[in-house]
C-alpha cells in the first residue's frame, strides 16, 4: 500500500497540471453586469467560449444541463459551473469577479469561473477545482482577497499562488 502511495504523490509531482496561459485575457471580466440572471450570464459566458472555437455549440446546453442537475454556486458567493463532459477544444476558464452579487439559485454569487476542459484532461479539471476551492476555504481572507482582484495580471498572480501552495 505504501507503494502504491508513494507512486501516486510521484506522478503528481512530476506533471504539470495546469498550464497558465488557458485563461486568455479577454475572459476575465471586472464588475460586468450585463444580466442578473445566472443562465443568461453562462449563455454570455459560453458564446464567448464558442466564438472564440475553445468550445462547440452544445458546450452551453451542457452547462446549463450540469446547473440544472445541482446549482454550482458554492457557499461565500463563488460559482464553478462546467459541462458534464468534458469536450472543450480548448483548456480555459472565463473568469468574472463583482462587486455586487448576482442571484445564482437563491444564492448571492460575487465570482463566477466558467471551467471548460477536453476529455484528454480530466485530472487536470479535477486538480484545478480542488485547489481552488481549498484555497478559497481555507480562510475567509483568501475569498476577500479574490474578490479585490481587479485585473488579468492580479487574477494570474493569485492563480499561481494557490496553484504553488497546492505544490501543483
Amino acid at each position: 500500500m505504501r507503494n502504491v502511495i508513494e507512486d501516486l504523490l510521484k506522478k503528481k509531482a512530476q506533471k504539470n497540471v495546469f498550464q497558465y496561459d488557458n485563461i486568455p485575457k479577454g475572459l476575465f471580466k471586472k464588475n460586468y453586469y450585463s444580466t442578473d440572471d445566472h443562465k443568461v450570464m453562462i449563455e454570455i459566458l459560453c458564446r464567448e467560449l464558442y466564438q472564440l472555437g475553445y468550445v462547440d455549440q452544445h458546450f452551453c446546453d451542457d452547462v446549463l444541463k450540469r446547473e440544472s442537475l445541482s446549482s454550482t454556486a458554492l457557499i461565500e458567493g463563488i460559482a464553478l459551473p462546467h459541462s458534464l463532459k468534458m469536450n472543450a477544444n480548448v483548456n480555459c476558464m472565463s473568469v468574472v469577479i463583482n462587486d455586487h452579487p448576482i442571484d445564482w439559485c437563491g444564492s448571492a454569487v460575487y465570482i463566477i469561473i466558467l471551467i471548460a476542459f477536453g476529455s484528454d484532461q480530466r485530472e487536470m479539471f479535477r486538480d484545478l477545482i480542488d485547489a481552488l476551492t481549498e484555497k478559497l476555504y481555507e480562510n475567509r481572507g483568501n475569498i476577500v482577497r479574490m474578490q479585490n482582484i481587479g485585473s488579468y495580471e492580479d487574477f494570474m498572480k493569485w492563480l499561481r499562488s494557490s496553484m504553488e501552495d497546492e505544490h501543483f
